[in-house]
């Protein structure tokens, strides 16, 4: 359990804490990237779980196109494909990250607002937290077709940030990729905190993080000391 700040402190108390899901809470990216190898398999294309991990981050279209080489046409026809068949086939493997229940549980009793803001569809997010047991937590979902933008644009941020009642100078985001660092300053979040899962700290921080942690223990302790004082 590790974590490195590169700028300023959290926000103590923050108005709202935003996550991205897939990745950062969910463990759910070994997931999708089997999904998509079994689904571009289908139209010729060999690819490896591995393979596909660096290209996460950008909508699934782009990732497709930059695995294959397919053009962004090619690829709107393959993730048609892809959807109904990891939301009816392998969704549901999906887990909760170490760390995930125990970070939530211990944020549950204070009475700051949480948000997902994710790059999932808004219904596949939902769909996701019912099964992880999480709905409850949090007062937006906004997926990649509730906003005109998705991540890295700030709008999908400052929507969820608008719809808690939250000043972003007082807010904190965690995601796992360069594109949840990028909204979340462009948006204005005062405190980011980037998961080296599958990124290093080095890029999560040139992405516009202010802190890093190597997984959700580090969150929880880092978050921790400035929601002590909240009111249950």
């Amino acid at each position: 359990m590790q974590s490195t700040s590169a700028a300023a402190p959290l926000p103590d108390p923050p108005d709202a804490i935003l996550f991205d899901l897939d990745g950062t809470l969910a463990d759910s990216m070994t997931v999708i990237a089997e999904a998509l190898v079994d689904t571009l398999a289908r139209f010729g294309h060999t690819t490896t779980v591995e393979g596909l991990m660096p290209h996460f981050g950008p909508r699934m279209q782009e990732v497709i196109s930059a695995a294959t080489g397919v053009d962004l046409d090619e690829a709107d026809r393959i993730y048609a494909d892809y959807l109904p068949r990891y939301y009816g086939e392998y969704m549901a493997q999906s887990r909760p990250l170490p760390g995930g229940d125990a970070l939530l549980d211990a944020l549950a009793p204070t009475a700051v607002p949480m948000g997902i803001v994710t790059s999932k569809i808004e219904r596949g997010a939902h769909d996701l937290l019912a099964h992880l047991g999480w709905s409850a937590h949090f007062g937006v979902v906004v997926g990649r077709d509730t906003t005109p933008e998705m991540k890295p644009s700030p709008v999908p941020v400052r929507y969820a940030l608008d719809t808690l009642d939250a000043d972003p100078s007082r807010t904190v985001s965690v995601g796992d990729t360069e594109a949840d660092m990028q909204a979340a300053s462009a948006a204005g979040v005062a405190a980011i905190i980037g998961l080296t899962v599958i990124r290093t700290p080095e890029q999560m921080l040139a992405a516009g993080a202010t802190h890093t942690c190597e997984d959700l223990d580090a969150v929880r302790a880092l978050l921790l000391p400035v929601l002590k004082a909240q009111p249950a």
